[in-house]
């Protein structure tokens, strides 16, 4: 009986490399195949009447839910610390997942009651396309959701009215979506196309559009407009409402900064537990492991930023957040660096 000859080690590794190229031109090309297209968004359970991840800070309204303790060793936080929840009770702001046109109409009915004679306010955080199809939310959906990256808003909203304005009368492929992996596809025969704004204003609410891509801190310019916004309205007599896709990222850094305008007083980490704790993400983290780990240091980084901003400015907001992010970033900061924040007893915000 022969012996068979050992396969020489040469041989094994030669064949090693080229499987590892094969998984890496597999993977690129992949990842080069996600083309955009229709998806629902996230949230849409027919089952629910309300949108998914909704929270209402006012007075009896929230309830802070401990971080998950496998989450607080994470994130390094004690998981048994309970954040200060000075001013959480006047805040009259809320937040949510993206919402079906009959989801909304449930939304309008609590947001009615809890604002109590209020002035609402619907903040939409997102630069992706998106609209109302039959009553339903859908969105032009591209890899990690950043279809529309690069766009400035008023390209964002010309190509939305374009793309989704011609499919009345048509039938539309959508998919479900989780992550950038696709999950079932559904012919849709469109017989309506709402755009939000429009939602919006139907129930008498005002319309509020912030440009900002999926998982990453906004553009300066969009914070600016934020905070310039809310110079503008009577915090007593108003009520925010702000979504994005998932309503968990974008929608908490607009909610913290907000808390932050008008709680200065509370320390930068009780707002970001606060806000996690309430349904939003815990901005401070960037998990490394991410591959978009980039992205989410960033938002990381600038949402401890902006806080420092807000307690230097006091209220006065003389420099806009651009200008001052643009001094920090070149080493031409304007008193404290980022971190070294320091507290005002004095409200930014009055009626």
């Amino acid at each position: 009986m022969k012996k068979s000859r050992p396969v020489p080690f040469r041989f094994v590794q030669i064949l090693a490399v080229l499987a590892v190229m094969f998984l890496v031109v597999s993977a690129a090309a992949a990842e080069s195949e996600f083309e955009p297209c229709f998806c629902f968004d996230s949230g849409l359970n027919a089952r629910k009447k309300a949108p998914t991840n909704a929270r209402f800070l006012t007075e009896g309204a929230y309830t802070l839910t401990p971080l998950d303790p496998k989450k607080a060793d994470k994130y390094g936080v004690d998981p048994e610390y309970m954040p200060d929840t000075k001013g959480m009770d006047t805040l009259n702001i809320s937040g949510s997942a993206e919402f079906s046109g009959d989801q909304f109409r449930e939304l309008a009915k609590r947001l009615r009651e809890l604002a109590n004679g209020k002035e609402i306010y619907i903040v939409d955080c997102r630069i992706e396309d998106h609209a109302l199809l039959n009553g339903i939310s859908v969105s032009w959906y591209g890899k990690r959701n950043w279809a529309n990256k690069g766009k400035t808003l008023a390209e964002a909203e010309e190509d939305e009215r374009a793309r989704f304005g011609a499919l009345e009368g048509s039938v539309v492929t959508v998919y479900t979506v989780s992550g950038d992996t696709l999950g079932k596809s559904v012919e849709m025969e469109v017989t309506s196309v709402m755009f939000e704004k429009e939602l919006v204003e139907n129930e008498g609410f005002h319309y509020l559009r912030l440009p900002c891509l999926d998982h990453s801190w906004p553009d300066e310019e969009a914070v600016d407009q934020f905070i310039g916004f809310v110079q503008t309205i009577d915090p007593d007599r108003s009520w925010l409402h702000f979504h994005c896709h998932a309503g968990k990222g974008r929608t908490a850094i607009f909610m913290a900064i907000y808390d932050m305008m008008k709680n200065p007083d509370v320390a930068f980490e009780d707002i970001m537990l606060r806000q996690a704790m309430t349904g939003g993400s815990y901005l401070p983290y960037a998990d490394p492991e991410s591959d978009i780990a980039e992205v989410h240091a960033k938002r990381a980084k600038r949402i401890r930023q902006i806080y420092d901003y807000l307690q230097e400015m006091n209220g006065s907001y003389t420099t806009p957040w651009s200008e001052w992010i643009a001094n920090q970033e070149a080493g031409q900061g304007m008193g404290k660096q980022p971190g070294n924040s320091v507290s005002y007893q004095s409200h930014l915000l009055h009626a």
